[in-house]
């Protein structure tokens, strides 16, 4: 196979993905903009226990659509409406320090 060969295969395979690859970009980034995704920092998780019982307080609020702590970066991610505020709470209720946006 030379160059050219390959080349216009690459083009070829390219150009047929090419509608995929723009729906799934465009999927992306309405879920970016629609699906609200906050950072937040949580301190005091050492283990897979504390993840989920941060998870797990978090996870109950109204609002909550997903939740992920990650004990060695002290953070959490949640996505949808839950406030703040009450995310704080069910953070502290879980026995651990709210620490705010990230």
């Amino acid at each position: 196979m030379t160059i050219g060969n390959f080349l216009l295969s690459f083009l070829s395979v390219l150009n047929a993905m090419s509608p995929y690859l723009l729906l799934g970009f465009l999927i992306a980034g309405v879920l970016h903009v629609f699906v609200p995704k906050r950072f937040y920092a949580v301190e005091g998780m050492h283990c897979n226990h504390c993840k989920a019982a941060v998870e797990q307080s978090v996870g109950k609020l109204k609002g909550v659509e997903t939740c992920e702590a990650t004990p060695a970066a002290n953070t959490l991610v949640v996505t949808g409406t839950a406030s703040e505020n009450d995310v704080r709470k069910a953070v502290e209720q879980a026995g651990f320090e709210f620490k705010g946006m990230k």
